[in-house]
């Protein structure tokens, strides 16, 4: 089978949102009266996972409904867009692969957050299936985020590539029967395709094609 389609993770591939991410994050704690979280800790444990998971692992919570207090302060928390970094020639890159494949997106991201990042980096037109945070009951690295994609597709897993930057990527991918292109400076065993750079997407996305045909 030939790869017909290409589903992006946000945090990490279309944006490097670290920074931004992890401010956002203390200062909601700071707000909600707990010990921010730090650098280290949210690196290790923290930046990959949806937000609600932050909360309950590092926000000091007695129990669901503190943990739902906390969150519901992120609408009176204002997101550090300025500290947003996009990959080099993002768009361009993006505008080549949709010229042959069906684009979607599957993120750990809410629904606002989501949106956010595609109208900042002005590569929503590009992702007409959108899947985030709220739209599944388990998230990654279980595959039912990715499977959910591929429905709204309508695209066998076995003919989709999914492009990644951590783990939880690889293994929801592998679950899910997608390729994986991990794209990252980690090492991490068991990937189709990696790169650092994004400019060298359409390549390897091709090379994986001609692989399976």
């Amino acid at each position: 089978m030939v790869i017909k389609a290409v589903i992006f993770d946000i945090d990490g591939v279309l944006v490097d949102s670290f920074d931004a991410n992890l401010k956002f994050i203390q200062n909601i704690f700071k707000k909600a009266g707990r010990k921010p979280i730090t650098k280290t800790q949210y690196k290790k444990d923290g930046f990959h996972r949806p937000l609600k998971d932050v909360i309950r692992i590092f926000g000091q919570c007695k129990n669901e409904k503190d943990v739902e207090d906390i969150f519901l302060l992120t609408r009176k928390v204002k997101y550090p867009k300025d500290l947003y970094k996009f990959p080099p020639h993002l768009q361009d890159t993006i505008k080549i692969i949709s010229r042959s494949y069906k684009l979607a997106v599957v993120t750990s991201r809410s629904k606002i957050g989501t949106e956010e990042v595609l109208r900042y980096s002005e590569t929503g037109k590009y992702f007409p299936i959108v899947v985030h945070y709220g739209q599944y009951k388990n998230p990654k690295p279980h595959p039912e985020p990715l499977w959910l994609a591929a429905k709204r597709l309508k695209i066998k897993p076995s003919e989709i590539v999914y492009i990644g930057d951590s783990l939880t990527d690889i293994q929801a991918a592998k679950a899910a029967g997608m390729k994986i292109i991990l794209f990252s400076r980690k090492i991490i065993n068991g990937v189709d395709e990696k790169t650092t750079k994004f400019v060298e997407l359409p390549r390897l996305i091709a090379r994986l094609n001609s692989d399976r045909k």
